[in-house]
């Protein structure tokens, strides 16, 4: 199957900074800063396009699960799980990456993430007071299978770190989630110049460049590389001015190694 080749664009409407908090695999409170969202990675060659989020939909799960009732019935958050799992699972097989965004899950609970570590299974459990069961262990495996199959399709472009400024990508690997055991075969930015964000009546709040770390953390239990987001912020101080710089954690991504690695 032909190996899609993969670029990475802004979503400048939706990489704005404000007023809550940034929410990923691993979340740093942002006081009175909004949520900058990492931009989509996309196929170089014409293709269909679409954010991660599509139509601005964000699926939640309930986390007050209901147990099984008097009858022995079977958990109707399990019920749910499954169904949502399953249906990734067949969009992920349906996947044509000749001319198509590498299919995310449409859930607030990360999938992927749960099919390919056994530890991040086990603590998601725990933090929904859930008991383990063998139908979602199933499900999960089942897409950790799907996973191994059509991960290894999904490439980086590596022309998608030109950018590069010492300080700056300093501080973006200061941020990383296991730092500093973290192989990185590249990282750069987005953008050459700052990016400027306004609020309604044209005033700025910040300003600020879109960063990435494609890499592999060796004690992860899986193969396979990530893409971290890293954006680096400068606030705005009035008059034309702005603030130090610092680095912001946003998201990662699973996506193939380079050959050979």
């Amino acid at each position: 199957m032909k190996k899609a080749l993969l670029n990475v664009t802004l979503l400048a409407t939706a990489t704005m900074i404000g007023f809550s908090s940034v929410t990923a695999q691993i979340t740093i409170k942002l006081p009175g800063i909004k949520k900058i969202v990492k931009p989509d990675i996309r196929i170089e060659a014409d293709t269909i396009v679409r954010d991660n989020n599509r139509d601005n939909v964000t699926t939640t799960t309930d986390t007050s699960t209901g147990r099984t009732d008097g009858n022995g019935s079977t958990d109707w958050w399990i019920d749910y799980q499954v169904e949502a799992i399953t249906k990734y699972k067949h969009q992920l097989d349906g996947w044509n990456p000749a001319n198509e965004i590498f299919p995310k899950p449409s859930s607030s609970d990360d999938y992927i993430s749960l099919a390919l570590s056994k530890k991040e299974r086990a603590s998601w459990l725990q933090d929904k007071k859930v008991a383990p069961s063998a139908k979602l262990d199933a499900s999960l495996d089942e897409l950790k299978a799907s996973l191994t199959r059509r991960l290894p399709e999904y490439m980086i472009n590596n022309g998608s770190f030109t950018n590069r400024n010492a300080a700056e990508e300093k501080m973006m690997l200061a941020q990383m989630p296991g730092a500093p055991g973290i192989k990185v075969y590249k990282i750069g930015l987005n953008q050459p110049a700052w990016l400027i964000d306004k609020n309604e009546w044209g005033i700025p709040k910040a300003r600020y460049k879109h960063g990435m770390i494609y890499g592999r953390n060796p004690a992860s239990e899986d193969p396979f590389c990530r893409i971290w987001y890293v954006n680096v912020v400068q606030e705005y101080s009035g008059a034309g001015t702005y603030g130090p710089t610092s680095a912001r954690y946003i998201d990662k991504e699973f996506i193939a190694c380079p050959a050979g690695h």
